[in-house]
């Protein structure tokens, strides 16, 4: 498989991932919320073929498109309850996963629990007050007041299309324009560095290492940033930038002092953008209904 970097630092994501267990040498690796397995999963177990990889995916969709994809030995696909309540994972992966689910403290928690002694746990999200978010309050403002239906009546079908994707949770394609994701998922929460580090903290779990993943990224960037050379110099500079001004940061955790959850409390902000959210994606899926 051939991949290429985007705005969303998929290639750097893969290689990152590729680092840790290259360092860190586990026997078995659970990816939690796999999805299709494009991305991440499928890649992964096909370059080590020593290590036992596991995907679980909540979606329905997803998950049967993942097993459609696996010819391969070491790798299997399931519901996250299929998985043996006493089994224990050398590695878990949980990429862009913690800011769709309901209770993140909960979520944190459950995976903590799920490791073997020494496991390590990746954690990749968007910051939720960087440029991706900023820039898909506006993308879901503009769809909820119709603007897109101009620019479809345009005919900019390239930026309709895009818009589409958005909305689907799907980022740009990088392997043969296979989707990470078939589910319609929506952002629900929206960490702030200090959040999610609270919240890790609150969990029971420590920080081992913080990586930033991109600078700029979401639908105009998509359009504005071309190249290898720029979509490189994008994913390069989140390393020399403050992680609050970054768009996707990624952690290596571990189990640490045990402590009480600390809950997370979405804030107005928070609030206000996981209601546009819902509705721009509702308001999408009623459109796509009618067509």
């Amino acid at each position: 498989m051939i991949f290429r970097e985007n705005v969303y630092g998929i290639l750097k994501r893969l290689n990152f991932i590729d680092e840790i267990i290259r360092e860190h040498e586990p026997l078995n690796v659970l990816d939690v919320g796999c999805g299709t397995g494009n991305q991440l999963t499928i890649p992964l177990a096909e370059k080590f073929s020593g290590i036992k990889f596991t995907g679980v995916d909540s979606d329905a969709q997803s998950r049967e498109s993942a097993k459609n994809s696996n010819s391969l030995q070491n790798l299997k696909f399931a519901r996250f309850p299929d998985i043996g309540s006493n089994e224990k994972f050398d590695l878990i992966i949980a990429s862009e996963v913690i800011e769709h689910v309901e209770k993140p403290e909960e979520f944190l928690m459950h995976l903590r629990e799920k490791l073997s002694d020494n496991g390590k746990l990746i954690l990749t999200l968007p910051n939720g007050y960087g440029p991706f978010e900023i820039m898909s309050v506006l993308n879901s403002l503009l769809h909820i007041f119709g603007i897109y239906k101009v620019i479809e009546k345009l005919r900019l079908y390239e930026v309709t299309k895009a818009v589409k994707n958005f909305f689907f949770g799907s980022s740009e394609p990088v392997l043969s324009g296979k989707a990470d994701t078939l589910a319609i998922s929506p952002h629900i929460n929206f960490f702030s560095y200090r959040q999610i580090c609270s919240l890790i903290a609150g969990t029971g779990l420590s920080i081992l290492q913080y990586r930033p993943r991109t600078f700029l990224c979401c639908l105009f960037f998509d359009k504005l940033l071309r190249g290898e050379l720029l979509l490189n110099c994008n994913a390069k500079i989140a390393d020399y930038m403050p992680p609050g001004l970054n768009s996707e940061w990624m952690f290596v955790l571990e189990r640490g002092r045990s402590r009480d959850s600390a809950a997370y409390s979405r804030g107005i902000y928070a609030r206000f953008h996981r209601y546009i959210n819902e509705k721009a994606v509702k308001k999408f899926t009623s459109e796509l209904q009618i067509n």
